[in-house]
């Protein structure tokens, strides 16, 4: 068995015995003392350590390391459709080409090429990119921070996160609610369908939208 299956004790890092072993049941893998310090999984240090991420809280950062990633893979869908008028058999090449930069390296070359093919179009694209810069900030604010539950335990999550500033340790700390977490992850969500329709849009493959028709009442 190689070492990323394994399930190692969070006391003394040994590995456990596997619970999906037949005859060997999860709760009865609960109730198993490690065999070389004798800690049980339910007595580890993580069980009882006030960084415990509650459930309530981990499902809404789950959507949106979910819904960013889904937005990524749109981004680097637009890019392919701008360069080459499609997707199809261009996915290898795009890959390559993209897949050594980051996000926000990706949202500058969108607004490369699509300003090389419509130039005409850069009030609109300055626009989108700003809300793909919006969610990557989002996501880097949500994932490279640490969390503790919040004071009301089901509703809320506090946000701590520690950074080298001018050669000086510098933290932040601050309360997010699940709402707020759960609406960043339908931002996310928004734009990626949003940025394929932009993109589509701008190369003739929908129509235009109407504008709205003014009121007369």
């Amino acid at each position: 068995m190689s070492n990323d299956q394994r399930v190692f004790c969070q006391d003394c890092g040994e590995p456990l015995r596997m619970w999906s072993e037949p005859q060997f049941p999860y709760d009865r893998w609960l109730e198993t003392p490690c065999g070389s310090c004798g800690t049980k999984p339910t007595e580890s240090r993580y069980q009882d350590s006030d960084i415990f991420l509650a459930p309530p809280l981990s499902a809404p950062i789950g959507a949106v390391a979910l819904t960013f990633e889904q937005l990524a893979t749109s981004l680097r869908m637009a890019i392919t459709m701008v360069c080459f008028d499609g997707v199809e058999g261009k996915g290898d090449v795009a890959d390559a080409l993209l897949s050594p930069l980051s996000y926000s390296e990706q949202v500058r070359v969108f607004s490369a090429v699509f300003l090389g093919r419509f130039p005409e179009r850069e009030n609109d694209v300055k626009r989108f990119c700003r809300k793909l810069e919006r969610a990557g900030e989002g996501r880097n604010r949500v994932l490279h921070s640490w969390w503790l539950p919040g004071s009301p335990f089901f509703e809320s999550g506090m946000r701590v996160n520690a950074r080298i500033s001018s050669g000086k340790l510098r933290k932040d700390a601050e309360e997010v609610s699940v709402k707020e977490l759960t609406h960043l992850a339908a931002f996310m969500n928004r734009v990626s369908s949003d940025l394929l329709e932009f993109v589509l849009t701008a190369l003739g493959r929908l129509p235009v939208p109407e504008p709205p028709v003014a009121s007369t009442e």
